[in-house]
């Protein structure tokens, strides 16, 4: 509905503009309420203020994510440039939240250190509704069709499908991933919990470190490339995550497994970078075919998709852990989790094929 919105409405301020401007004081608020919960009904106080935050925060991200079309028709570099440097920036900006915080922590209360991070996260918000939006790309005409219409018409798109099918199963085996990387630390190389920070630093200050080459590699190639390269990647990195805790050789389980997750790091280069540019492409056909604009409604239809296949991948997990085992006695649960989601990508691999014939 935020998408369809956003596509819709003709104001002088801007139509993606008013969004992020309007979005950030609320979002930051929401944030900051989150971490202030109420004492009497904590969950459903909980679950209020969640709800609320990411209402915002569609409202934020999706206009800002559509203006990238127009910003970039017809120049590929500065596309490609553009989404290496918001990676990089979103990396740092993960980054700054885990130094800061516990610094903050040792010298004011949480409750404080939450209100200095959110207004300084409203500071980095409000800073792209400082800028004049790029000019509508698609050829304008007084077409409006209707939210269901313009969804079918998005969905029917065979091109769309195939594409949103290898994305999905990208951030399926992506999402087991993140939420097991805790456990491969704790369980499987034997750590303290104080080391699956360390653990997930090293991995993005890799994928930092090759970003800028997989914008040169995918500026030679093409992003098409660089998202099948990446998924190839994952799918040959992921299964080593099987045996952390009995790696070949002789090798230690903390050097084993903090070498194979770092490795992670090279294809999130590319999948962090590249999918936005591709949508980007599918979103221009779109709009210049029904001769309308709908970027929006394409990045927030494949926003919808990725929430839900969140939830999916959350019961998968579940699944493994529960039934398989999640202890260091029995951790089958955990083991197979790598490989599992190399199936996925695997899966992405070939999904991706259909869609660039």
């Amino acid at each position: 509905l935020v998408a369809h919105l956003s596509d819709r409405i003709r104001i002088p301020f801007g139509k993606r503009r008013i969004f992020v401007v309007c979005s950030c004081v609320p979002l930051t608020l929401s944030l900051i309420f989150l971490f202030m919960p109420s004492t009497q009904y904590p969950v459903i106080y909980a679950a209020i203020m969640l709800n609320i935050f990411y209402l915002f925060f569609t409202a934020y991200q999706i206009p800002l994510n559509s203006q990238l079309p127009a910003l970039t028709y017809n120049n590929e570099a500065a596309k490609i440039n553009i989404l290496s440097i918001r990676a990089i920036f979103g990396i740092v900006g993960v980054a700054l939240v885990m130094v800061m915080s516990p610094l903050l922590l040792k010298i004011i209360s949480f409750q404080q250190m939450i209100l200095c991070m959110s207004l300084l996260a409203l500071a980095f918000c409000i800073i792209p509704g400082l800028f004049q939006e790029p000019q509508e790309i698609y050829v304008k005409s007084e077409k409006h069709s209707s939210l269901r219409q313009s969804l079918r018409e998005i969905f029917e798109e065979k091109k769309f499908r195939q594409f949103l099918i290898s994305l999905m199963a990208f951030w399926f085996g992506f999402n087991i991933i993140t939420q097991v990387i805790p456990h491969i630390v704790t369980v499987l190389m034997k750590l303290p919990e104080s080391e699956v920070g360390i653990v997930m630093g090293l991995t993005f200050g890799i994928t930092i470190v090759f970003t800028p080459i997989m914008n040169i590699l995918c500026k030679r190639k093409s992003l098409s490339w660089g998202f099948r390269f990446a998924l190839i990647l994952f799918a040959i990195i992921l299964p080593l995550l099987f045996f952390v805790d009995s790696p070949p050789y002789g090798l230690s389980a903390e050097w084993y497994g903090k070498f194979v997750i770092g490795l992670c790091g090279i294809p999130l280069a590319g999948l962090f970078t590249v999918p936005d540019g591709i949508i980007s492409d599918l979103a221009t056909a779109e709009s210049q075919k029904r001769q309308e604009s709908r970027e929006a409604l394409l990045f927030g239809s494949i926003g919808f998709v990725l929430k839900v296949n969140f939830g999916l991948s959350t019961i998968m997990l579940g699944f493994l852990t529960q039934y398989l085992g999640q202890t260091i006695e029995n951790p089958m649960g955990i083991k197979l989790a790598g490989p599992v989601a190399a199936m996925f990508a695997l899966l992405g691999v070939i999904a991706f094929r259909k869609f660039e014939k």
